[in-house]
């Protein structure tokens, strides 16, 4: 791609051309297995729209007063001024350098640096729609043109009473076609950089995107300062916010509790009244006994403060967990009866520095004149309801109750059980008696799941067609299952399910929480398409759940030769040095899981630590084989910013470190380092290479390339040597045979218990399989390809020539395509990979019948991971 201005094109073309590639979080098509899970790279947003229990974020008025505008430029009698315009109450406000705007609710941000910041609004997957941002251009570069672009219009305009340069481009680059307006000063904002907006119009007239473009320039203030983030009100108008806009807010039940914490869960302020106080699971609970309050005072107001350090680890500094240290302001006064506080906790480090005591100061109580003294608070009491008898599930009666729909996931409530807290992306319930909650909330990630000591089990499940982890939670005082989703929104949202019961048995929470998940549809969450009206389904029984079960690893030797580690199976052993891990089984180029990697912009540079397996001595292996992708943004070389290498190795006090050839991009590539090549760097008194990998102790990877918050992924880790590459992993269990057609090499994995093979074609070009009683058939084959077409072309004809009632659901790649659907009462699923540089098509699809989806699901997923091909 030919470039002017990296700060202008190479930003603007790159967000059109390869999707959203600065949204963090976000994950790609490859991301997901073929079958049911994946990213349709589509917003959900206008079908879920979006809501949560936060008060929502209070818009800066536009008025004289709010900011001292810069004084207007001279000289501007007779020019052209950009209309003033008041943006309407759901746009929403951002700042960047010395600028202020307003953009729909729909724009999302595509790139947020110190560079600049832009937003698009449209369709990624078709590539047409609006984008709006503001960048810093060095002034040298601004008036480099690309060959393709042709300029129409060059003229002086005033906006917000600045001189600016208002011009218009029209850019080609293959089958994108963009139109800019460009505004920029006259004269450079900082040394040698201009502060220049960016208004675009992707694959489609200008005159199209025209008013809502003029619309957004009409709200731009320069001079004003920046937007400061979140402003609102909790509590009823209780408190007052005005927080980061990369802190999280979740404001509880019936306006009771409202909390508020960074990205990264390094600490946290909570403001609560009433029940959320005194009562059971309260506040005050959180206080441990024996420890004494004494006088202070928290905004304005006498409090009782309660302080001390927790037994356990709680808050991350960058990816270290530890203990956090706890403020506990209980005011002296009440009101309407009601006890208010304020917990104030977090790492040490954390809450004791500037930037959080900065936030701080910004909270405000908006608390009446008629407070009066807080009455003695009664202990509480437990009330305790005995457990009525188990009984079968099979004796339940037809289940009855309310259809509740969660931005797109559905169930169905029990009758009888009422709304806790209700908006459309978080929801409580609470049962008649008392004795069952049931959450269903979307849920940004930001502080870890795992590695409490209450959690008694932990389980990896396949749901509805979407893997989530379950965990089943014990304290003194009640159990819960909790089910999250591995896949998340676009926007990084995880959806969360959780039963909670007090006064409860192990078997009756078991009971009760698989009659609730037996009509649980998460699809819909993430596919507007694929949601399902839960009383049109209703089942009484709990669904049939198949159990990813990670095979426990295979180490032949101590000292690893030609070794192959993908993350199918989980994290396998590898932890982050300020970097956390995520393993996604079905992600990666070829869909054989992916680790993904996000590193906090908190100045520590982010490695993968390899597990003990990996390490020893490496002699039998001549290179190193890494395939890794990361997002756009700032990109800092392998030994800057403190980096140590691409790759490190350590023998002891000996090391060894190198930067892969190329950078690493926001494609998937594979980075190849030779232990005999150029480029290593050595430490520690070490005189070659050799030295190190004859006893390796440490191996690293990089993981963190971009300079502030960033994610990377890594797919596969491969030491090459003169053995054939072994994967670690164990053998396949029994049942499982592999098929693999000796004419063009296509295999895969099926379940030989269930099926078995048809005779073969005379031209042995594959094969088909059914089961006994032929209600289920998978057929796979390869054929010469002789029409050139690529993946989504062969689809489309595909779909045209087959026999199928209804295709519910395609995608394609680079080289492959998945289509799905129905034929008459049965399922179809079809997979075809292209292998261009053989000249050959490779095809898999199954069928069976819908009411054996449950349990075919797992190994249709399993079949279609492993499909593929080998050289013959």
């Amino acid at each position: 791609m030919t470039c002017f201005s990296a700060r202008l094109t190479c930003l603007v073309l790159a967000i059109a051309l390869f999707g959203v590639p600065g949204i963090v979080g976000a994950q790609a098509e490859d991301d997901y297995d073929a079958f049911g899970i994946v990213d349709d790279s589509a917003t959900i947003d206008p079908a879920a729209p979006e809501g949560s229990g936060m008060a929502p974020p209070l818009p800066v008025p536009l008025t004289e007063d709010a900011a001292a505008p810069v004084a207007p430029d001279p000289g501007l009698s007779g020019v052209e001024a950009v209309p003033v315009a008041q943006p309407p109450s759901d746009w929403q406000p951002f700042s960047f350098a010395e600028v202020t705007a307003w953009m729909p609710p729909d724009f999302v941000a595509m790139q947020e640096d110190d560079e600049g910041e832009l937003y698009f609004g449209g369709d990624k997957a078709k590539l047409t729609g609006l984008g709006f941002g503001v960048i810093l251009m060095p002034s040298d570069e601004a008036e480099e043109m690309p060959p393709n672009t042709q300029q129409l219009l060059d003229k002086q305009v005033s906006l917000d009473g600045q001189a600016m340069r208002w011009r218009e481009l029209e850019i080609e680059e293959g089958d994108l076609k963009m139109s800019l307006i460009m505004i920029s000063r006259p004269r450079p904002t900082e040394p040698d950089l201009t502060t220049t907006l960016i208004a675009t119009v992707y694959n489609m007239p200008m005159e199209q995107g025209r008013d809502v473009l003029n619309a957004i320039l009409g709200t731009v203030r320069v001079g004003t300062p920046p937007h400061p983030g979140q402003i609102g009100e909790g509590l009823n108008g209780l408190v007052g916010y005005d927080v980061p806009k990369d802190w999280r807010i979740n404001a509880g039940p019936e306006a009771r509790r409202i909390g508020f914490w960074p990205r990264g869960y390094s600490g946290y302020v909570v403001f609560s009244r009433g029940l959320a106080v005194t009562g059971d699971g309260g506040a005050d609970e959180d206080v441990p006994a024996g420890v004494a309050p004494v006088p202070a005072e928290i905004y304005g107001q006498p409090a009782d403060l309660f302080s001390w350090t927790q037994d356990q680890a709680e808050f991350y500094v960058g990816t270290r967990l530890v203990k956090g240290r706890m403020a506990y302001y209980r005011l002296n006064q009440c009101l309407d009866g009601e006890r208010l506080a304020v917990m104030i906790a977090g790492a040490p480090d954390v809450i004791d520095a500037e930037e959080f005591r900065a936030v701080l100061r910004k909270f405000t109580l908006n608390l009446p004149s008629e407070l009066t003294p807080c009455p003695d608070t009664p202990a509480a009491t437990t009330q305790v309801i005995p457990a009525p008898s188990v009984t079968d599930t099979a004796a339940q009666p037809p289940i009855t109750g309310t259809a509740v729909d969660v931005r797109g996931v559905t169930y169905i409530l029990p009758e009888g059980w009422t709304a806790q807290y209700d908006s459309p992306g978080d929801k409580i319930f609470a049962s008649p008696d008392g004795r069952w909650t049931l959450l269903s909330f979307w849920w940004f990630p930001d502080e870890p799941l795992l590695g409490y000591d209450d959690i008694k089990k932990v389980e990896n499940l396949v749901v509805d067609h979407e893997p989530v982890t379950r965990i089943h939670i014990a304290t003194m005082n009640a159990q819960s299952i909790q089910n999250v989703t591995e896949r998340a929104r676009s926007n990084g949202d995880r959806f969360i399910f959780t039963l909670e019961g007090r006064g409860v048995d192990e078997a009756e929470l078991q009971m009760m929480h698989d009659k609730l998940v037996a009509n649980l549809h998460l699809q819909g969450g993430f596919d507007p398409s694929k949601r399902v009206d839960p009383m049109a389904e209703a089942t009484t029984s709990a669904p049939t759940i198949t159990p990813v079960v990670a095979p426990k690893l295979v180490v032949t030797a101590p000292v690893p030769v030609g070794v192959l580690v993908d993350f199918a199976d989980g994290v396998q052993g590898w932890t982050g040095e300020y970097a956390n891990l995520t393993a996604r089984r079905d992600g990666g180029p070829n869909g054989t899981g992916v680790l993904e990697i996000y590193t906090p912009g908190d100045g520590q540079d982010g490695y993968l630590i390899a597990p003990d397996r990996l390490l020893g001595d490496w002699s039998g292996n001549d290179r190193l084989r890494v395939t890794i992708k990361t997002e756009n943004g700032r990109y800092f070389d392998a030994f800057e910013e403190e980096a140590y290498g691409d790759i490190y190795l350590a023998n002891g006090p000996l090391t060894a470190a190198i930067a892969f050839p190329t950078r690493v991009s926001a494609d998937w590539t594979t980075k190849e380092v030779s232990f005999d090549g150029t480029g290593w760097v050595l430490g520690g008194g070490a005189g070659s290479v050799a030295e190190v990998i004859a006893n390796v102790t440490d191996f690293r990877i990089r993981g963190e390339f971009l300079i502030g918050n960033a994610t990377a992924w890594l797919s596969s880790v491969e030491l090459i040597g003169s053995a054939a590459v072994t994967p670690v992993a164990a053998p396949k269990p029994g049942g499982w045979s592999i098929y693999q057609n000796p004419r063009f090499g296509t295999r895969i994995d099926y379940p030989s218990g269930r099926f078995h093979a048809l005779p073969a074609p005379e031209n042995g070009d594959g094969r088909t399989f059914e089961t006994a009683d032929g209600r289920m058939r998978f057929l796979v084959f390869g054929q010469n390809q002789i029409d050139g077409l690529d993946a989504r072309a062969m689809m489309a004809r595909d779909r045209d020539w087959g026999s199928y009632d209804q295709v519910t659901y395609q995608t394609s790649g680079s080289g492959w395509y998945v289509m799905t659907g129905y034929v008459g009462n049965k399922i179809f699923y079809r997979k075809v990979v292209i292998d261009s540089s053989a000249g050959v098509v490779h095809v898999f699809e199954i069928t069976y019948p819908k009411a054996a989806r449950a349990s075919l699901d797992a190994v249709v997923t399993r079949m279609s991971k492993s499909f593929g091909h080998q050289t013959p």
